[in-house]
């Protein structure tokens, strides 16, 4: 329960939405702070991030073809640390997983700046044709990124760093000068582009045929384990063939979010590897294993702790308004292991490389080139706790450790020793763990509810003679035409937290599995005819499963309201087919139940 207003979560993230749906004024809720760090896989800016987002120093925005931009006048790239992000989850889930964010934190400046774009400097020299490249038909969206970029967006936001004078933008970090306006070449702007920046840039346009976007320009010098130029003109499921069950689960969410993407939306997304080097540019390095195919030539010669790192790119995707493209910005982190265990994240990024094998895609773990892990001989890198390294090869603990609260035995330890990645990173993690004997797990985490729960008034399963099974197998349920024809409107992920006049919607901020809610759906329309009322009270849970809730609230605070049980089902399950991501996850929303816009119904994280 929140300390406040005695809501359930369900409750507090479905009356957040309903106060703007309903009333247009945003209401704000405190959190409920623990004694616990705050999970890294929660969707909020890094710490130094949120300080930019709301600098007091920021100067009024100054509009842009993409929203305005906040000056950051006090802003030093030079003591200015990276942003961290620790985005391991415990069980793998391919999902676009995307985050809101905004122009001003579209680039991202750091004390990395100038050693990055130096290198930069240095791979277009040397493979121009592998980082830079465009077919014809882009030069519309080259020049409208590169004017948004140089003329707009650099100097505005960065002073410090970017100044414009007589057509010139001078870099004055670098000390080198370029064109405000898009050179006549666009091999010329994405050089450009390519060497002040220290993000690669992917630009997306709607294929010729009608059918997806199509990859048509970019400058890409951070590639990880792919050579752009090879995916120049290939369309978006192609370009993701490798990726294990991406046709099957993101295909045609990532196409409909394509042609769904409004402008002035920006989004973000992060994802995550294990390295065995620190090299940034690896277009042709083995990265990643495809079809099942490997070699000895793929595997490291030998992997040290030192040299093992966190692979981290964040990617964010917006539209640009004449050309219509699709851009992706993705600029690239590389984190020590030995860092990222001493910022405390040890355990979860354990939890989430073991999570490669589970979850919707578990083939991601041959595709990361798990395989390798297991063929080459690792000592164990487990020194006692208080214990120097001696720099000579590390012997087994000779004691069992607490290790994800759970015991690691000598023979557990013997076998990581077979993994090279997995026990360099895994062993390194725990250094510093206590003993199991010494150190007692810790309180425990509530879980998402794994039960279905009635709401108030609503019979049992068992009164209604059905078990869990039968729901789950009773499909989906069938919307009328009439009704199904609100998703015109486009819907689909919207991102708007909209008026009451533009229900249905979808809110992107909140994901929640599928599974609880189609198992919900069809709890309360098996109820058929039988009232589901909310009295009383303004919003109320109807059913809650597996992590999902379905709710109803009056929303013009009448004393009772209420429709038949199948006619929100029906709300529902328009909420279930709109808001998916993929095949198991989804999108909080919201729809008026069948036939009454009295009585508003949502499906949100329980």
């Amino acid at each position: 329960m929140l300390p406040i207003l005695g809501l359930t979560y369900g409750e507090s993230y479905f009356l957040i939405g309903l106060a703007v749906l309903v009333t247009g004024f945003t209401l704000f809720f405190a959190k409920r702070y623990r004694n616990v760090r705050p999970s890294p896989t929660q969707d909020v800016p890094a710490e130094r991030e949120k300080e930019v987002i709301n600098d007091k120093d920021a100067l009024p925005g100054t509009p842009t073809i993409l929203g305005p931009v906040e000056t950051l006048i006090s802003f030093d790239w030079k003591t200015t640390e990276p942003l961290k992000h620790r985005p391991f989850k415990p069980k793998y889930h391919l999902t676009m997983a995307l985050q809101k964010t905004d122009i001003n934190n579209l680039i991202v400046m750091d004390k990395n700046y100038l050693d990055r774009v130096t290198l930069r400097r240095k791979v277009i020299g040397e493979y121009p044709a592998t980082v830079v490249g465009h077919l014809d038909g882009s030069r519309g969206a080259v020049k409208e990124l590169y004017e948004l970029l140089m003329n707009g967006l650099l100097p505005l936001r960065w002073p410090q760093m970017f100044q414009r004078s007589n057509g010139q933008l001078n870099n004055l970090v670098t000390g080198y000068s370029l064109p405000t306006s898009c050179p006549e070449s666009s091999t010329e702007a994405l050089n450009y582009i390519g060497s002040n920046l220290d993000e690669d840039f992917l630009i997306l346009l709607p294929s010729d045929d009608g059918d997806s976007y199509t990859l048509k320009a970019f400058a890409t010098c951070f590639p990880s384990g792919w050579d752009a130029s090879k995916k120049l003109g290939l369309k978006l499921r192609d370009i993701h063939g490798p990726v294990p069950k991406y046709k099957e689960i993101l295909n045609k969410s990532m196409d409909r979010y394509f042609a769904a993407l409004e402008v002035g939306k920006f989004k973000r997304r992060l994802n995550w590897s294990i390295m065995t080097n620190d090299e940034l540019f690896t277009p042709f390095e083995v990265t990643h294993f495809h079809d099942g195919k490997h070699t000895n030539a793929d595997h490291p010669a030998g992997v040290e702790v030192e040299n093992t790192y966190q692979r981290t790119e964040m990617q964010s995707l917006f539209r640009l308004p004449q050309s219509g493209a699709v851009v992706f910005a993705i600029k690239t982190y590389m984190y020590p292991i030995q860092e990222v265990k001493d910022d405390g994240y040890g355990e979860e990024l354990a939890a989430a490389i073991e999570g490669l094998e589970t979850g919707n895609a578990p083939e991601m773990f041959f595709y990361k080139r798990g395989p390798i892990w297991g063929e080459t001989p690792w000592p164990t890198y487990c020194p006692h706790q208080g214990q120097e390294s001696s720099g000579e090869e590390a012997s087994p603990r000779t004691a069992p450790i607490s290790f994800k609260h759970e015991k690691i035995s000598d023979a557990d330890l013997s076998n990581m020793a077979k993994f090279p990645i997995i026990s360099a990173v895994l062993a390194l993690l725990a250094v510093g763990a206590s003993v199991s004997a010494v150190a007692p797990p810790p309180a425990p985490v509530p879980t998402p509810v794994d039960e279905l729960i009635p709401g108030p008034g609503l019979p049992s399963l068992k009164s209604l003679g059905l078990t869990h099974k039968d729901l789950v197998a009773m499909g989906r349920v069938n919307i009328p035409e009439s009704y199904n024809a609100h998703r015109i409107r486009g819907a689909l992920l919207s991102g708007k937290r909209s008026t009451g006049a533009s229900i249905p919607t979808c809110e992107d901020n909140y994901e929640l599995p599928k599974k609880g809610a189609q198992v919900c759906i069809n709890f309360i329309s098996a109820l058929g005819s039988k009232p589901c009322a909310v009295t009383g009270k303004f919003v109320q849970q109807m059913c809650t499963d597996h992590g999902a809730s379905i709710m109803g609230a009056n929303v013009k605070n009448l004393a009772t309201v209420q429709s038949s049980c199948s006619d929100v089902a029906i709300a529902a399950q328009w909420i279930y087919d709109n808001c998916g991501l993929d095949t198991t996850d989804m999108n909080a929303g919201a729809h008026f139940a069948h036939g009454n816009g009295d009585l508003l119904i949502s499906i949100v994280p329980a």
